[in-house]
């Protein structure tokens, strides 16, 4: 599976996509914006996937937009019921995708939104879902000292919340963000106790206790690389913290703004690139590090009253590298933009015959290859 190369983000002044790579001075415009205006009351109303796609929820038309990357072109998916309130979607393998909202949780295959549970209730907490696959789907839900922890199974919903509470042997209170590594390594955080609670496959038990209140604030590659981001409850004393599976160590102190404000996020392109998102109600902070938290930088937010718009990974990838090229007229071939690979139609110096590839060192100057997946040609592909 491709490794994500870049964070996105959809900034709640003007709901539009944008990107960034690690060290970029600012983030910038998507190049080709969906058709309808991303919005939503929860976030990330953007998802990532490794495929190089990108799904964005337009709460308010009800619809669930799909970059295609394999055809570069936005498409409607609809939606699998409404309300599409409080929604949060996030990447499952290659081309799916779990989406959770106010009373409901629905799959994406690759083409289609499927429901796949109800609820009947409205989540205090809403970046509660995570799954391995179709068939290892989880959602945290909490309000008060009442905790669901919702799992299905591919057929069956189940409620572990009470098997948490019978294997801790106390309540959780309560069940807030889950993150996993694979169906023997989901991890679970709780909103009051600070705690990270790790389940197995069988049973529950506790893995960590962090200094500060994490919240929604849990990342990590695997059990014994996590970041996590938080503060003393209502302090605004903020800080960054690395867990290597036995010890926490302190990154960053007071990452934010000096005003009060809260912090959401902290997601990595690796172990290595890091960003952290810190609101204060004006501005939409993000701290990079490239350097495993040894060091921050603070890149360009911004400014809203809206908290919550939070950035997710992407992996970007141009068509040449999903599509393999067929029905290629004489003297035809495509060209696409730099960044996303969108497509226009351009004249080759050369015929080209249908199942062979374009290569070169730059799109002008193509050569005629017939065996590479990856074109040293970063704009062109064909179709």
């Amino acid at each position: 599976m491709l490794s994500p190369s870049k964070f996105l983000t959809v900034s709640a002044a003007d709901r539009r996509l944008y990107q960034r790579s690690p060290g970029d001075a600012a983030w910038s415009l998507f190049l080709v914006q969906p058709p309808y205006t991303p919005g939503s009351d929860r976030s990330p109303i953007c998802c990532g996937l490794p495929n190089g796609s990108i799904i964005v929820c337009d709460a308010s038309g009800g619809r669930f937009l799909h970059w295609d990357s394999a055809t570069g072109a936005w498409v409607n998916r609809g939606h699998p019921g409404a309300p599409l309130a409080w929604t949060y979607v996030q990447a499952v393998g290659i081309d799916c995708a779990v989406a959770q909202a106010a009373q409901w949780i629905a799959w994406f295959n690759g083409t289609t939104w499927v429901r796949i549970g109800d609820f009947g209730f409205m989540p205090v907490i809403g970046r509660g879902c995570w799954a391995s696959s179709l068939n290892d789907i989880w959602a945290a839900y909490g309000s008060g000292g009442i905790g669901y922890l919702w799992h299905y199974d591919g057929s069956v919903w189940t409620d572990l919340y009470p098997q948490m509470c019978s294997d801790l042997g106390w309540s959780p209170n309560f069940p807030c963000k889950v993150w996993g590594f694979g169906p023997t390594e989901v991890l679970i955080t709780t909103f009051w106790e600070r705690q990270i609670i790790k389940y197995n496959g069988v049973s529950f038990s506790l893995c960590a206790t962090a200094p500060h209140y994490i919240g929604e604030a849990l990342w990590g590659t695997d059990g014994t690389h996590l970041w996590t981001m938080g503060s003393a409850y209502a302090a605004f004393d903020y800080h960054i913290y690395f867990f290597d599976g036995s010890a926490w160590f302190l990154r960053k102190e007071h990452p934010g703004p000096s005003v009060n404000g809260f912090l959401n996020q902290i997601i990595g392109l690796d172990n290595l690139r890091l960003l952290a998102h810190a609101y204060n109600g004006a501005v939409q902070n993000y701290w990079e590090s490239q350097d495993s938290g040894l060091s921050w930088v603070l890149t360009t937010g911004f400014t809203s009253a809206d908290v919550g718009q939070v950035a997710v990974l992407w992996t970007e990838l141009t068509p040449s590298i999903l599509l393999a090229p067929q029905n290629i007229q004489e003297s035809e071939w495509l060209l696409g933009s730099s960044a996303l690979g969108v497509p226009e139609i351009g004249l080759a110096p050369q015929n080209i015959q249908e199942g062979e590839w374009l290569s070169g060192m730059s799109c002008a100057q193509p050569s005629i290859g017939t065996s590479p997946i990856f074109q040293t040609c970063p704009y062109g592909y064909i179709t």
